[in-house]
């Protein structure tokens, strides 16, 4: 997902995807506002991935129903999906799943990013399962903002899993499995319960999550 970034930040801050979180917080803001940003810009294609079924039958409907002085004989016509050959459809189809899956794993790193914070920025020894290893107070200019980011993510990523989409994204070898869901789940929950004391959204918020994650996510397997 990096691409060119390797080659445009100095070697201190690059990074790879396979990369753990740093333990340093200054580089762990810059990956999660990085990962914040391509999940943000990749959501309008997760938005057409869940609601493409409608919106083909509107083209077609509204097709079918118009007027020929609405709308010109079809040679005339700007091509829309629906008159596209079926291949040229299956490649818009991969690129925009392609696309959505991007925008789930950036939802992922992103909630991530600030799990193996250190004071000592000394790696811990290995982040797995994506359990937090962080040893001090997160403290972030906004912290507010950043929690509730992440229980944003925690419920997109809940809704994505109840959804058809997980199965699309297997062949890309997308984390969103129900243990690493469950997990991302604990981990956030976690985070939100050290500070729900000061806030009465992110009391709430924690909340929610556990209200999800025993319905829809422990809920599945029992």
């Amino acid at each position: 997902m990096l691409g060119t970034w390797r080659n445009v930040l100095p070697p201190q801050l690059a990074w790879s995807d396979d990369d753990p979180p740093s333990p340093n917080i200054n580089i762990a803001r810059l990956r999660a506002k990085y990962y914040g940003g391509h999940y943000m810009i990749l959501r309008p294609f997760l938005y057409i991935l869940v609601h493409k079924p409608q919106i083909n039958n509107h083209v077609a409907n509204s097709t079918h129903n118009s007027s020929p002085a609405v709308f010109p004989e079809p040679s005339a016509t700007p091509p829309t999906l629906s008159r596209m050959p079926s291949d040229y459809q299956a490649e818009q189809n991969d690129e925009i799943t392609q696309a959505a899956h991007i925008c789930v794993e950036s939802a992922i790193k992103s909630t991530i990013a600030f799990d193996c914070v250190n004071p000592d920025k000394k790696a811990p020894p290995e982040y797995k399962n994506f359990v937090s290893q962080r040893k001090c107070r997160l403290i972030v200019p906004n912290i507010f903002g950043t929690l509730h980011a992440q229980f944003g993510n925690m419920i997109v990523l809940a809704a994505v899993f109840q959804s058809d989409l997980r199965c699309k994204f297997l062949p890309h070898d997308s984390h969103l499995t129900h243990t690493n869901l469950s997990a991302l789940f604990v981990r956030t929950m976690n985070i939100l319960s050290e500070l729900q004391g000061n806030s009465p959204i992110l009391r709430m918020d924690l909340r929610i999550l556990e209200n999800v994650k025993r319905r829809f996510i422990d809920g599945i397997y029992r």
